[in-house]
């Protein structure tokens, strides 16, 4: 990824909704790629080619911190992208037996996700889920609350990629837990702060030396970061 398509990249993203924000990356990264076919991909998918997006742009190495829920302490985390890569699902349809009812249904992609964010209500996110993603043998505003329950967790079990925790534990309070990782957030945050590094050395170099942002990005980072060092001089 370019320098100035990080900051391109940034610049669309700031007004961009969460969902298209991953999508967006990886249309970055692969011009070719249809748009309508990343919208298609199950979330699994979509979060397996975002972690090779990662890998390949900052390294294997994920580094992050969270807070303890019990005592508030601060961990300290790091793994490897390998560690973050679960078994891909087939395109197999997939069937529930719950509560006397057979439900087929198919895994979330990025059209469901961006329909269940336009409610604020988490229920009801949930209900417009079950009705997009399922072919139910009854009416959508009588399927009980646990047969809908019985096919989110369902759909978790057969996309693993798309649902990834951390089984994490406090080294103060001895605490465990588990935590959800969301790649589309934690790459768009660190595609975010490389954006801010580069605007704000194009800040220092184009009022110190008049260049234009265009000559000052076409540079290498380490050339551009020679000149700093001489500003700082």
């Amino acid at each position: 990824m370019s320098t100035l398509n990080v900051l391109s990249l940034w610049e669309r993203g700031q007004i961009q909704d969460p969902v298209d924000r991953p999508l967006e990356l990886l249309l970055a990264a692969c011009a070719e790629t249809e748009p309508a076919s990343l919208d298609e991909l199950s979330i699994g998918e979509r979060d397996t080619r975002l972690l090779r997006l990662r890998e390949l742009t900052f390294g294997p190495r994920l580094a992050g911190v969270t807070d303890c829920p019990n005592c508030d302490g601060r961990l300290e985390l790091e793994f490897d992208v390998g560690q973050m890569n679960a078994i891909q699902p087939s395109s197999a349809p997939r069937f529930l037996e719950h509560s006397g009812y057979e439900i087929e249904f198919r895994l979330p992609n990025s059209h469901d996700l961006r329909a269940a964010r336009a409610v604020s209500d988490a229920a009801y996110a949930r209900v417009i889920l079950f009705e997009r993603c399922t072919k139910c043998p009854l009416p959508l505003d009588e399927a009980p609350a646990e047969v809908i329950e019985a096919v989110a967790s369902a759909m978790s079990l057969a996309d693993p990629q798309g649902d990834l925790r951390i089984a994490l534990e406090c080294p103060i309070c001895r605490c465990s837990w588990e935590e959800i990782f969301d790649i589309a957030s934690f790459l768009w945050h660190e595609v975010r702060a490389l954006a801010m590094r580069i605007a704000y050395e194009v800040h220092q170099l184009a009022s110190a030396y008049g260049w234009s942002e265009v000559d000052i990005v076409a540079m290498s980072s380490r050339r551009r970061q020679i000149y700093l060092e001489m500003l700082a001089e």
